[in-house]
């Protein structure tokens, strides 16, 4: 879900990102909330990164 929208573009445009900025939360199996943030994954790679780094498991 995005956190920040930059609907007209003016931060996107000056500081060249992206328009929106996601917003991750892992959840454990117990329901617990492993972490926030605003993770980015553009390879499938990234997600197994984060699933062992957050939830420490192996994908």
């Amino acid at each position: 879900m995005p956190i920040l929208l930059d609907t007209p573009g003016t931060l996107a445009a000056t500081l060249n990102i992206p328009r929106v900025y996601p917003i991750m939360m892992l959840q454990r199996a117990d329901e617990a909330v492993a972490a926030v943030a605003p993770l980015v994954f553009v390879y499938v790679d990234d997600v197994v990164r984060e699933a062992h780094r957050h939830l420490e498991v192996e994908v």
